[in-house]
């Protein structure tokens, strides 16, 4: 298990605070997936505005990028 963080980015102005949670690394992509998914669904103004959600390892560097809605 890791700590990991995450925010809500557009990967060039805007970053949101950052939480943490506690991972092992092979559950990241699908922790990113479902999040994103119910980010959407909880604030669907967020759609089509470019956003991801972004998991950081310790370092800070990212680790998996999950977009909020698909890319059309």
């Amino acid at each position: 298990m890791q700590i990991f963080s995450y925010s809500v980015t557009d990967l060039t102005d805007y970053e949101s605070p950052s939480d943490e949670i506690l991972l092992d690394e092979q559950e990241v992509p699908s922790f990113a997936a479902r999040v994103a998914r119910e980010m959407l669904t909880a604030m669907p103004e967020l759609k089509l505005k470019g956003m991801c959600l972004a998991v950081y390892n310790r370092e800070g560097t990212p680790v998996v990028i999950a977009p909020l809605d698909p890319i059309q």
